[in-house]
């Protein structure tokens, strides 16, 4: 599960230079005011990693790896989880040095009304205006800092979105996912709407039964007067449900054969659990047409491959960069010396288990 949140989390790290990361507050390199740094007396503070040449030191790490760990609640953190965060945040730091050097190289810069939009949206998370102030001045956060961090996000945001700028989604890839998933996603199988009621006893729901015999336009009214001892829940008139035909089967099967406004004997699903049916609407199996969501399909593939050119662009961002690790003893290894420790180990472990039998 953590490795999995870690691989969310780097996602979110690499993708998210988005308004929801500035609402946070509580960012990894900005919003957190007082810094702590990692507690233990007679540490020495060293360089771990350089950046574009400029060292990070371990203290720096490991009070951003608190931060990790706190804003996402993260518990029983092992020795092997540890090196994994830490080298997520120090992937987060390396993207983000390299995208403030995309942003000052390009001349990308927010403007005073955008940056008054975030704080305005941040300020909304509060009560009033003086709890949104008297959380700043309580976590040491001021106003100038904050808007300029505001700033270097929302830059940050524009340069990685200048890279999907180009994106372009063709008819063809429309109809070609129209096509693909006309089965899946835009066909509809015969069944019937129909509303529903569940009594707690047998006497309730037949009592309704002959009531709604008689008219079942009738049923909010006559649900009305029920008791809530004897009803446990109910849907309105005005809002069916869709019951595939595939649905209806053992207890259920009694509802392919009821017409429109018919009501079907109540259905006992326990002793004290008994269902009444009403059909609404009979439904022939259908398929919607590639003019009704042509338009929702292309917004779709717009999406995917805006993200796709975004996640490409800090990607190699990332792998650009100009990365020196001076303590690897505190990082994930790679994954190719992982592989080749194993290849060694194993035909060890092999000839032990060959002198063993012998």
């Amino acid at each position: 599960m953590l490795m999995r949140s870690l691989r969310e989390n780097m996602r979110w790290i690499m993708f998210g230079f988005v308004v929801i990361f500035v609402l946070s507050i509580f960012g990894m390199y900005g919003f957190s005011g007082r810094q702590r740094a990692p507690k233990g007396e007679g540490v020495q503070d060293y360089a771990v990693a350089e950046i574009d040449g400029k060292k990070v030191m371990r203290s720096t790490l490991e009070a951003n790896v608190m931060n990790y760990v706190e804003r996402n609640n993260v518990k029983d953190v092992s020795s092997n989880d540890l090196m994994a965060i830490r080298q997520a945040v120090l992937d987060g730091m390396i993207i983000e040095t390299e995208l403030a050097k995309a942003v000052e190289s390009r001349g990308v810069k927010a403007s005073d009304q955008e940056i008054d939009d975030v704080i305005k949206q941040i300020s909304n998370q509060f009560p009033t205006i003086e709890a949104f102030q008297k959380h700043l001045s309580d976590n040491d956060i001021k106003m100038d800092a904050l808007r300029a961090n505001i700033g270097t996000q929302l830059s940050q945001q524009k340069v990685v979105e200048q890279a999907a700028s180009t994106v372009v989604v063709t008819p063809e890839e429309v109809q070609e996912f129209y096509d693909k998933g006309k089965d899946a996603f835009f066909s509809r199988p015969a069944g019937r709407k129909v509303v529903y009621a569940r009594f707690s006893n047998k006497e309730a729901a037949d009592k309704i039964y002959e009531e709604l015999k008689k008219d079942g336009s009738k049923w909010d009214a006559l649900l009305e007067e029920v008791t809530s001892e004897d009803k446990k829940e109910s849907i309105g008139y005005e809002a069916p449900v869709f019951v595939p035909e595939s649905g209806m089967q053992d207890k259920f099967e009694t509802l392919k054969d009821l017409s429109v406004g018919q009501v079907a004997p109540p259905i006992e699903i326990t002793s004290n659990d008994i269902m009444v049916v009403l059909n609404k609407e009979v439904l022939e199996a259908s398929t919607v047409s590639f003019d009704e969501v042509s338009n929702d399909i292309k917004a779709l593939l717009t999406n995917q491959k805006n993200e796709e050119a975004q996640m490409k662009f800090v990607s190699e961002l990332k792998e650009n960069a100009k990365v020196v690790i001076l303590d690897e003893s505190i990082f994930p290894k790679p994954v190719e010396e992982t592989q080749e420790a194993e290849n060694t180990t194993q035909p060890v472990a092999d000839e032990q288990k060959e002198e063993k039998k012998d």
